[in-house]
C-alpha cells in the first residue's frame, strides 16, 4: 500500500505539472494589438526560437518586450524584422483547460484509490446459482 501511495503522488504531481499550459490565439497580432491587450505574448523569431514575454510596452515611439529573469525586469527593443509571428495569450481558455485538467486528474486518482482500497470480496453480482447455456 505504501508503494501505491507513492506512485499515486508521483502521478498527481505529473498531472499538475503537465496541466499548467498556456493557450495562445491562432490569429497573429501586431505589436500595437499586443501592447493594447496588456497580456502575455509568444514571439517566433526568424531563427525559429520561441520567446515568451509578460507584455509589450510602448516608450519613446518604439515597442519593448518585457520579461523577468531571476526577479529582474528586463526590457528590450523590438523590431518587426526579427520576428515571424506574434500571438497573444488566451487567458480564459488557458484557465479553463488547467482547471478541467486538474479536476480530471484528481478524479481519476480518487477513483483509483477507492477501487484499490475497497474490499471487493463481499460484493455479490447476483444469484450465484444462475447457469448460462450456450
Amino acid at each position: 500500500m505504501k508503494t501505491f501511495i507513492k506512485t499515486t503522488v508521483v502521478y498527481v504531481s505529473l498531472f499538475i505539472l503537465l496541466n499548467s499550459c498556456s493557450v495562445y490565439y491562432k490569429k497573429e497580432a501586431t505589436f500595437n494589438e499586443a501592447y493594447l491587450s496588456k497580456k502575455p505574448v509568444k514571439l517566433m523569431t526568424t531563427e525559429d526560437r520561441k520567446v515568451k514575454l509578460r507584455k509589450i510596452t510602448y516608450k519613446d515611439s518604439s515597442y519593448y518586450g518585457v520579461y523577468y529573469d531571476n526577479g529582474n525586469k528586463i526590457e528590450f527593443p523590438m523590431s518587426p524584422e526579427k520576428y515571424k509571428s506574434l500571438r497573444i495569450k488566451d487567458r480564459t481558455t488557458s484557465t479553463v483547460l488547467n482547471v478541467v485538467g486538474i479536476t480530471l486528474s484528481v478524479g481519476i486518482v480518487a477513483i483509483v484509490l477507492i477501487t484499490a482500497t475497497y474490499d471487493w470480496g463481499d460484493f455479490n453480482f447476483g444469484n450465484s446459482s444462475t447457469q448460462f447455456k450456450n
